[in-house]
C-alpha cells in the first residue's frame, strides 16, 4: 500500500505523466493488488462518478470562456467599466477588478479570466505607472473572484461529487464574491493613492453610454445565467449550452 500511494506517484511524475495519470494509476493499483477490488467494480465505480449531468457544464463553459478570450467580449467589458469608473484613482486597476468580476459571471473559469483579462489590462497598468509585482499580483488575484462567484466550474465538480444542488452552490457564491471583488477595489484605490499612480479620466456619460450599448449582450449574460437558473428555466447545464456569446 505504501508503494501504491506514497512511491508510484512519485515514480510517476519523475517520467513526465500527467497529474491525472498519476493519480488514476496509484489508486488504481492500490484498489486492485492491494484491496482486491475486482476489475468490474473498480470500472462501474469510475463510470459512475462521472456519470454526473451537471458535468456537462463545464466543457460548454470552457468552450464560451475561449470564445469570449478570442472574441471582442472582453475588450466590450473592460471598456464598459472603465467608462464607469471615471476619474477615480486608480482606475486601470479598479476596471481590472470589475471586468474580472463580471467575466466570471458569464464563463466561470479563473483561468481564463487570468489569461483573458490579464493579456489587456496587464500592459495596460504597465504603460499608467503600475509596477509590475502588482500589475502582475493583481491579474492573478482577480481569477479568485471567479472560483467563487457563479457560474462556479469549481462548484459545479463539487456539486456533482457531493451530490449538493448547483443552484445553492451558486446561490451561496453570490455575496462573497461580490463582497471579494469590492475589497479588492479598495485595496488599488488605497494603494494607487498612496504611490501616486495611475492617473484618472473623468467621467463621460456619451461615452459610458456607447460603452455599455457595446457591451450590452454581454452585461446581459448574467442576468440570462442566474436568473433562467433560479426561476426554474433550465438548469445549470442547459444555461451553459444554451446562452449565446457576442
Amino acid at each position: 500500500m505504501a508503494f501504491a500511494l506514497g512511491i508510484l506517484p512519485v515514480i510517476l511524475l519523475l517520467l513526465g505523466f500527467p497529474i491525472f495519470i498519476v493519480l488514476l494509476g496509484s489508486v488504481t493499483v492500490a484498489l486492485v493488488f492491494f484491496m482486491h477490488m475486482p476489475l468490474a467494480a473498480l470500472h462501474q465505480t469510475m463510470f459512475g462518478s462521472v456519470n454526473a449531468f451537471a458535468l456537462l457544464a463545464i466543457p460548454f463553459f470552457v468552450y464560451a470562456g475561449e470564445l469570449m478570450g478570442r472574441g471582442s467580449v472582453a475588450q466590450r467589458l473592460v471598456d464598459f467599466v472603465q467608462a464607469g469608473v471615471g476619474s477615480v484613482r486608480g482606475s486601470l486597476a479598479v476596471t481590472t477588478v470589475g471586468t474580472s468580476a463580471i467575466f466570471g459571471a458569464i464563463s466561470g473559469i479563473s483561468a481564463a479570466c487570468v489569461a483573458t483579462i490579464g493579456r489587456i489590462m496587464h500592459p495596460a497598468m504597465r504603460r499608467a505607472g503600475y509596477p509590475e509585482t502588482f500589475a502582475a499580483g493583481l491579474v492573478t488575484a482577480v481569477g479568485a473572484i471567479d472560483i467563487i462567484i457563479p457560474p462556479s466550474i469549481p462548484m459545479i465538480v463539487y456539486g456533482a461529487t457531493a451530490e449538493e444542488s448547483v443552484p445553492r452552490l451558486y446561490a451561496a457564491g453570490v455575496v462573497p464574491g461580490v463582497m471579494l471583488a469590492l475589497m479588492l477595489a479598495v485595496y488599488v484605490i488605497w494603494f494607487a493613492r498612496r504611490h501616486g499612480i495611475g492617473g484618472s479620466t473623468p467621467f463621460e456619460m456619451k461615452y459610458f453610454m456607447h460603452a455599455t450599448w457595446r457591451g450590452v449582450w454581454a452585461l446581459g449574460m448574467p442576468v440570462i445565467i442566474l436568473g433562467g437558473i433560479y426561476g426554474g428555466v433550465f438548469s445549470p447545464t442547459e444555461a451553459a449550452a444554451r446562452r449565446p456569446v457576442s
